[in-house]
């Protein structure tokens, strides 16, 4: 979210479900090739980051009080985190991005 606290999350809530009512296979097909701007409205930049996704995790209020935010893998699944954390984040202020 672009800003701490209650109810931070509710716009890319809204837009995570509008995203989620337009088909997987159209949602893949309509940015291969044609990438969206870095500066472009959130709505638009979310799409494309969920082109290959089924849904998000968002950073609420309960992970954003938390003293310590872990990932767990599945050591079973042969499955490992190999690239950083941050690789996986959407902000939605696009200048925390760059």
């Amino acid at each position: 979210p672009a800003r701490l606290g209650t109810n931070s999350t509710g716009a890319l809530q809204a837009i995570e479900k509008d995203i989620m009512k337009i088909q997987y296979f159209r949602r893949r097909e309509k940015f291969f090739n044609r990438p969206v701007p870095v500066d472009a409205d959130p709505a638009v930049r979310l799409e494309e980051v969920m082109a290959h996704r089924s849904g998000l995790c968002l950073y609420n209020e309960t992970y954003q009080q938390a003293k310590i935010f872990h990932l767990m893998g599945d050591n079973d699944s042969g499955a490992r985190l190999l690239v950083h954390f941050y690789a996986f984040l959407f902000f939605e202020d696009w200048k925390s991005d760059l």
